[in-house]
């Protein structure tokens, strides 16, 4: 079966609009990897499911994916916190549109003041590029 790859353009607009909107974003390459500028909680949680254990690549091989003679990505996805990912939903670059999944719900920490700690609830969500 033939997927089809995205292109460098398409990769470096969306490297590009992810770091513009402080969001993660990960390639999904030929090379049977998960990629990233670097790994964070976003990545993080992936290690739930059945894929590769995402690597952080630095932004300048996240640049070069899908060049000529470079490794290919069949797809990408934004990742990061509910209310950053909720004002994208409606964003276009160019024709490209975006399929929103919740990839559930994580308890974290927050430090509140010098000695008080309260567990926060937070919706993870991914939105994936569909070319």
């Amino acid at each position: 079966m033939s997927r089809s790859l995205l292109g460098n353009d398409a990769v470096r607009k969306l490297n590009a609009f992810a770091e513009q909107r402080g969001v993660t974003v990960v390639a999904y390459t030929t090379d049977d990897e998960i990629v990233c500028t670097k790994t964070d909680e976003h990545t993080d949680i992936l290690l739930a499911f059945s894929e590769p254990t995402p690597r952080g690549v630095g932004r300048g091989f996240m640049d070069q994916l899908g060049a000529q003679g470079c490794v290919g990505v069949h797809k990408m996805m934004l990742m990061g916190e509910e209310e950053k990912l909720a004002a994208l939903r409606c964003a276009r670059i160019e024709s490209w549109e975006f399929r929103v999944e919740s990839l559930g719900t994580r308890q974290r920490s927050s430090q509140v003041g010098s000695r008080c700690s309260t567990r926060v609830q937070q919706t993870y969500f991914m939105i994936e590029l569909c070319t």
